[in-house]
Order: C-alpha cells, then structure tokens, then sequence
C-alpha cells in the first residue's frame, strides 16, 4: 500500500511481557506462519487508524473484540493527523509512560465519533498531536484473505511519529509484498486505457490508487510494441485486460480535429466507457541524456497521439508522462497538446514531479500532463511531500548480501578495468572516480559533463535516475554502496517502486531486463496524480468529478519474483 489517510484509532495497554521480536527483513511467509495465532495480549499496544484499512481489518477488529471482553484493556478513539492506520507494539520499557495515552487523561479523548471517507476536506478533521519519541512494533496484515488474524512485525529502533513515512510506513510494505493484491476485485470499477504501456508502472499505480478507495480496476485496452515488455504487462495484468501488441498509430491513426477514421470507431466501440486514460509515449527525443539534436526527433509527435486518443475515447481523465525536457521540444508538442485539449473542453494542468518528493527513492524528475473534462482539477499536480527523502538503503537495504545464479537477483559482469574502478572507490571511500583513472574518451574531452559516470551509490542518499544503464558503470552513477558491482534488476526494480510480487518472467535476457525497468514510470507517480483525482470523488463514480478550486501548475523546478535466465 502507498496510501496515507486519516480514521480513528484505538489506544491498548498491556503489561505482560513481550514475545522474542523476529527480524526485520526476514520472509513475510515466515513470519507469518510464526506469527498465526499469536494473542495481542501479550504486547503493550497502541492501535492507530481503522481497521478496515488493514487489510480488511481482523488484526484491529480482534483487538477492539478481545479488549472488550477483557478488563486488562481500556480503549479510546482519536485522530492523529494523517497518519495511517496502523498497530504499535512495543516492550514495557521502552514506551515511555508520558507517551502512553491512558497516562494523559483527555489529550487523545473524544477526537472524533466515526471515520472520515477519504477526499473529506481537511477542516472536517479533528488534528490529534503527533506521537514524537514512540519506540515499538509496526504490525500490519498481510494475510490470505481468510486467515486475515496474521499479522507482520518488524522492530523499529528509531523514533517514531505520527509521519507515515517515519514509521516505516505502508510503502515499505508494499516494495517486499510477494503477493499480487486483487486489484480486479472492488465496487465502481475505474476503466482505464493504458496506451505506450511499457512493463506496467503506470496501471500498476492507477490499480493502487483505486485499491486505496475500495475501487475495483478494469483495464480496457493496453498497448505495447515490443513483445517482450508487452509479455512482462500481460502476466501482470493479463487477466483483466484486451491485450493488444502493436502500434498505437494504428489504432489512433487521424490528426486531431478530423473525423474518426474506421480504425477508430472500431476502437471507440471496442473499448466503450473509459475513466481513465494514461500513457508514457517514447520520450528518448526529449531526454537531456541524449544529444539535443534528438529534440527535433519525429518519434516525439507521438505526443499528440495521446491527445488524439483522448478525442476518440473521451476519457473523464487524461494523465500523459514523459521527461521533463518535452517544454522544450523543437516542435512544442507540450503546447500544441494543451491547445488541442482545451479546443476539444479539457481543462489542462501540468507540472513537474520530483520523485523524492513523492516517496521515490531515486532523483528522477518526470514532467506530468493531466486534463479533465466535466470537472475542475485546479491544484491537482500540487503533490503532497514526504518529509523528507528516502534513501537507497531504505529501498534495497535488506538485499544486501543475496546471491543468485538467477539473471534478476545477479549483476553484470564487470571487465576488469571497471572492477579495478569499483574496488578503488571503495577502497578509498570515494563516490566519484577520479579524473585520471576514467577512460580517454571521458578523460580527456574537456566537455564532458556526464561526471557521475563510473560513480558510486550512496546508502544514505536517493539513487540517481535510473535508466536502462544501470548494470553499466560507464553510464552512470551506478556501482553499489558496499560491493563492487552494479545494481541487480532486482534492486534497480526496487529504486524504480516495483513490488517484489511484480515478475519480469517474460524478460529472459539481462538486455531485455533493463530496457523494462529503466524504462518503466515508477508505479508511485501515478498512484500519487490518480489518488488526488479520486479524492474528489470518494464514493462515487470516477466521472462525477465535483468543483475545487483552481491553482496554478506547480512552479517549474529549477506473484514471485524467480526469472528462468542464468546470470551472464
């Protein structure tokens, strides 16, 4: 789950000892096998949140049945901010007195009677304080839908607050989940068209964002060209969708303003009803890793095709990502696409997204266009942000040391001269590689720029953008923190917000890997724009969008993961 959102909560406390804390990073199977049946009584407990956020909500429900019955238990309702729902348990000593809510009588009392039905306006909650220094246990459930009473521990030797994000939060949870959530499952499913579709990333984070509402997702069509990425979407998705490889140009195949070609209307009819409509057309042309020449590229007018799609189909929402160089494309498709979609009665807002600031772990920045027709979306692209970024270690710490002979969880091989490179960084413990020890070609062109070629990652810090180069040290800052290798697709997987449960089965080469991760839309950009579109519409069809008051655009910033191939 990425979800942040407000609910009652329930306040336990408990005296009796502790059961042996498991570790962190250990398999979720595991723990839960171990953890099936464990009594709550046996913690100190404080319960955040409702329970039908947590994964249909036994583990809280059971607590609020057994305390109940049990005079050991007192229980409270409150609000805490936006923090999400969640259990804490924590060892007797090491649970402050004053950070227990039976010891301060009134603070956390009668907040609120019932839960808020997310997309509620802000001043419709009660603002309970922040639980500031709190040492303890995350649990949350992550069982089979009918043995719901497991739950998953996790020891969290830092102070915690009322934050999402310094909680360990849902987030983390998702990137290790090994089970593929039933997205198909949920009442006013949202029917989406993904178009220029790649591995998944965005129908993976507009699924999210429906799951978050209780909203099923229905994928009406997703188009692909390359064989192999279509294969990785199809055993994702494949259950739901009418898979389609081929070029996106001939099913959209007339300018925008003219009547719909056969082609067209075929689709049209095929398609029916869509909600949402979202795409990431190639955007090589507009990189700045790429020569600028590159800007003038035709491939870019592939933007347009977005537009046209939108006039055929005519989605309540349009959502189109590409790098942040398309504002300064040759042949201004950014404004000729906004012309184009306002003539035809879309409202348009578009912005650049930080991933840092969303909950990425990577310094990406993606550039989003998003157009509505019915309906106000001023303020959309105005993302909330994590307090503060999340680092590489947060994302892959806990592969650190696996070894496989599988192409996934393995990095390429490194010749000899970039081996003697990454051992010397760490060796010395340097993240740049020092100037005389590059190739000449870098070496000695006094115009070169890329510096952070053949660079180290830090733990501490977020990745650097990760493109299909990341098994290559010679094309960009991506040796590994504490080994002298590159990042694995796995861990690259991880940086980009793919959850371990995604498969890249169809991928058998390490070439075809990388082009499917360092290509892909990390699923959290989408879950991020689709959450904030839903809020407007919690509880209700996704194409009855009610008014909100306009903003400006934000200001432009200066399943199981084994793969079949043997490592190369």
């Amino acid at each position: 789950m990425f979800s942040k959102s407000n609910g009652p909560s329930l306040s336990l406390r408990h005296d009796a000892p502790v059961a042996k804390r498991p570790t962190f990073g250990s398999d979720l199977r595991k723990d839960l096998a171990a953890d099936e049946g464990r009594a709550p009584a046996r913690y100190q407990a404080r319960t955040c949140g409702s329970a039908a956020s947590l994964g249909g909500g036994s583990p809280l429900q059971a607590l609020r049945e057994r305390s109940s019955r049990d005079a050991r238990y007192r229980q409270q309702d409150c609000t805490l901010g936006d923090l999400r729902e969640r259990l804490l348990l924590a060892r007797p000593s090491k649970l402050p007195a004053g950070d227990i809510a039976e010891e301060k009588p009134g603070v956390l009392e009668d907040q609120v009677s019932e839960q808020p039905r997310p997309g509620c306006s802000q001043s419709a909650r009660t603002q309970g304080p922040r639980l500031q220094g709190l040492r303890g246990m995350a649990v949350r459930a992550q069982g089979p839908r009918r043995r719901q009473s497991a739950v998953r521990e996790g020891w969290c030797n830092e102070a915690m607050s009322s934050s999402l994000d310094e909680i360990d939060g849902d987030d983390h949870i998702f990137l290790r989940r090994t089970m593929r959530p039933p997205y198909e499952r949920g009442h006013h499913s949202v029917r989406l068209v993904d178009l220029f579709a790649g591995s998944g990333g965005l129908t993976l984070g507009v699924a999210e964002a429906c799951r978050r509402f209780g909203r099923g997702l229905e994928v009406r069509l997703a188009m692909e060209w390359d064989e192999h990425i279509r294969g990785v979407y199809d055993l994702n998705f494949g259950s739901s969708v009418a898979r389609e490889r081929g070029d996106v140009c001939s099913r959209f195949d007339r300018a925008v303003g003219r009547s719909p070609s056969a082609s067209e209307e075929r689709t049209r009819a095929e398609v029916g009803k869509v909600d949402i409509l979202v795409g990431g057309p190639p955007c090589q042309g507009h990189s700045d890793l790429n020569n600028h020449t590159r800007r003038k590229d035709e491939k870019n007018e592939l933007y347009l095709v977005m537009v046209r799609a939108a006039e055929v189909l005519g989605p309540t929402y349009l959502m189109i990502e590409n790098v942040q160089g398309v504002r300064r494309d040759h042949r201004a498709v950014l404004d000729r696409a906004t012309r184009h979609l306002q003539d035809i009665g879309y409202e348009v807002e578009e912005a650049l997204v930080r991933m840092v600031d969303i909950g990425v772990p990577q310094k990406r920045v993606r550039h989003i266009l998003v157009a509505a027709r019915g309906c106000s979306i001023g303020g959309v692209l105005d993302l909330p942000a994590i307090a503060s970024p999340r680092s590489l270690k947060w994302a892959i710490g806990d592969l650190q040391g696996r070894t496989s002979d599988l192409v996934f969880d393995s990095s390429s091989r490194l010749t000899p001269e970039n081996l003697a490179r990454a051992n010397l960084l760490l060796r010395r413990g340097l993240y740049d590689l020092p100037n005389r020890y590059r190739p000449p070609c870098h070496r000695d062109n006094p115009t070169h720029r890329y510096t952070a070629m053949y660079g180290r990652l830090s733990w501490d810090e977020p990745a650097h953008t990760i493109t299909t180069g990341f098994g290559s040290p010679g094309q960009g800052r991506f040796l590994h923190p504490s080994e002298p290798r590159t990042l694995t697709p796995h861990e690259a997987a991880r940086v980009q917000f793919f959850p371990d449960w995604f498969t890249f089965g169809s991928a058998t080469t390490r070439k075809i890997l990388s082009h499917c991760i360092g290509n892909a839309v990390p699923p959290k950009l989408a879950y991020a724009v689709v959450t904030r579109l839903l809020q407007r519409t919690a509880g209700k069809p996704v194409d009855a969008a009610p008014e909100a008051t306009r903003n400006e655009p934000n200001d432009r910033p200066n399943r199981p993961r084994s793969q079949t191939g043997k490592a190369a």
